[in-house]
């Protein structure tokens, strides 16, 4: 059944006219009329209130707009249940993943996943916030390792916290300090890791108000530690990306305690395939044994 006429009754309703719909879907705007006046012929009654406001449902558009959208919905369930039998039958499986999670955890959690289903085709796409997750809203991936994100459409499964460490040289006048307040941001100059990694530093900077100096650039982790090294700012990154990275520079915990909640996120109402559902296992087994190593 052909659904892209309802699924643009529905973007004009959000949308509250038929041009600002045909924007979003790509259409002409007489190409979206066309369309909306061929539904009501084949439905066969009038579905919108036309005015110099815009366009909303008639009564009875109302009535039906309830099934369209379960319609609409059964659809996209059918769409991700055919896309994981394919994925399950061509024996792959596609992660999304931060740099540092593919450095610490995703070897160790790869090499007991192998073990266990060696003709699985892993394919790792390594991406920031925003690439993962626009990823997994599209399902080029089956799942993604992330920091947490509020979606509606994302199912969450917390995995660890990772503290976030105030990034300092070495030569720095708190060398006495076990701790970093968030405080002493304030007009300090700022190196801004990339790869979305700002959202969760943000964050931070709310907590007290700080507003340090940010430097028009964006870096990559190690370029963060190699310019802190040489005295260009400060900066602040967590307790994983700094693993066996503390020998140049100073990582202090913040006052007050900070953290990241890194999980795996997966899209929500998809029947997940057997291959997905023991790679979670694996992953929460492979990580907690992680940090119970001394």
């Amino acid at each position: 059944m052909d659904t892209k006429k309802y699924e643009a009754l529905v973007t004009a309703i959000h949308a509250g006219s038929f041009t600002k719909a045909a924007n979003e879907l790509g259409y002409t705007q007489s190409g979206m009329t066309h369309m909306m006046s061929k539904l009501e012929a084949e439905i066969g009654f009038s579905l919108f209130k036309r005015g110099h406001y815009g366009v909303a449902l008639t009564k009875e558009g109302q009535e039906i707009l309830p099934d369209i959208l379960s319609l609409l919905e059964a659809k996209q369930k059918l769409q991700s249940h055919i896309n994981q039998v394919k994925n399950y039958s061509e024996k792959s499986l596609s992660i999304g993943c931060y740099p540092s999670i593919s450095m610490q955890w995703l070897p160790l959690i790869m090499q007991q996943y192998k073990a266990e289903f060696p003709d699985v085709d892993v394919k790792i796409n390594l991406d920031g916030v925003e690439g993962n997750f626009r990823a997994l809203e599209e399902e080029k991936v089956d799942l993604i390792f992330a920091s947490y994100e509020f979606a509606e459409q994302i199912d969450w499964i917390d995995l660890r916290k990772d503290p976030l460490l105030a990034i300092l040289p070495l030569n720095d006048t708190t060398a006495a300090m076990d701790r970093f307040p968030i405080e002493q941001f304030n007009g300090a100059d700022f190196l801004m890791p990339y790869l979305g990694f700002d959202k969760d530093i943000n964050r931070v900077f709310q907590l007290k108000n700080a507003q340090p100096n940010i430097r028009p650039i964006r870096l990559d982790d190690p370029a963060i530690i190699a310019m802190v090294e040489h005295g260009w700012g400060i900066s602040i990154l967590s307790e994983l990306i700094m693993k066996d990275r503390t020998n140049k520079v100073r990582a202090l915990p913040l006052e007050p305690f900070c953290s990241r909640r890194l999980g795996i996120a997966l899209k929500k109402n998809i029947e997940h395939s057997e291959l997905v559902r023991r790679f979670i296992d694996c992953s929460k087994k492979t990580v907690a044994w992680f940090y119970a190593q001394p």
